[in-house]
């Protein structure tokens, strides 16, 4: 009876709590525009989909959560337009110092990288900030 017991109590052990082994960080993105002589805003998409903004910006629905289907078809834009590999500051030709920089992050279980963009230069980098937006809800 013992050895049974020990027995049951290894095999638990050696097994992970269900799902534990497959269990995946949902992606968090945050947005927005600094520095310049133009007002800032922040906007945070939590990995729970609930919404968080701060400065000149107005989100269309605030109270309304991002949908999981919407948060990982944002980090599918962002895998598809190369995000990772653009640089962290780009400054685009013809850009005056009082410029504001838009900036994206996005964060995932494995990893988390911000671009900070002067000017309009960078379709990648717009595109991804358009998709955020638009899942955000932001009001122009």
């Amino acid at each position: 009876m013992r050895r049974v017991a020990v027995l049951t109590l290894s095999a638990l052990l050696a097994v992970p709590v269900a799902g534990a082994a497959r269990t995946r960080e949902a992606p968090w993105f945050a947005f927005g525009r600094s520095g310049g002589n133009i007002a800032p805003f922040r906007v945070e998409i939590h990995a729970d989909g609930t919404l968080h903004h701060s400065g000149a910006v107005r989100l269309a629905r605030p109270a309304d959560p991002v949908s999981k289907q919407r948060l990982d078809a944002l980090l599918r834009l962002a895998r598809t337009q190369s995000f990772w590999s653009l640089p962290r500051v780009i400054r685009c030709a013809g850009s005056l110092p009082d410029y504001a920089y838009l900036f994206v992050t996005v964060g995932t279980a494995t990893s988390t990288r911000t671009v900070k963009v002067r000017g309009g230069c960078r379709a990648r980098f717009s595109r991804v900030f358009a998709g955020l937006e638009a899942a955000a809800g932001v009001l122009r």
